[in-house]
């Protein structure tokens, strides 16, 4: 994805991409991924929950890593409108202890994780904000 991302350019790049294969190719691809497990840190919005949904459109479950249970909760309910297996983790990439709960939960509930996207943005308070930062 380019640097310079527009809301709904990665959408757009998707449609494109699958418009050129044969329904016989997106069948076999859809098929390849049924079943997995994803987890997205920082899906409750934008970019996270867009691949969330994607992912989920294409038959794997996800699991929506946040740090606010409330907005977590609501991206999963809209997932799961959609059809999507969508289940929230309260997580928060900064503190270890939140990473080990959320590790333990998903061992608990799904025994293995098959698809890892990092996603969720970590701001050190000396960078300044992100149009200063080198």
């Amino acid at each position: 994805m380019p640097l310079s991302y527009l809301p709904g350019e990665f959408e757009s790049n998707l449609h494109f991409v699958l418009s050129n294969l044969s329904d016989g190719e997106v069948y076999r691809m859809a098929l390849k991924h049924k079943g997995k497990i994803a987890l997205i840190t920082g899906a409750n919005k934008g970019i996270g929950f867009e691949v969330a949904r994607q992912l989920g459109a294409e038959g794997i479950t996800v699991l929506l890593g946040a740090r606010n249970p409330q907005l977590g909760e609501i991206a999963e309910a809209k997932l799961k409108a959609d059809g999507t297996d969508a289940h929230f983790i309260e997580l928060d990439v900064t503190k270890p202890e939140s990473i080990t709960k959320a590790a333990e939960k998903i061992r608990a509930q799904h025994d293995r994780l098959d698809i890892l996207v990092n996603n969720a943005g970590v701001v050190a308070k000396g960078d300044g904000p992100p149009s200063v930062a080198d």
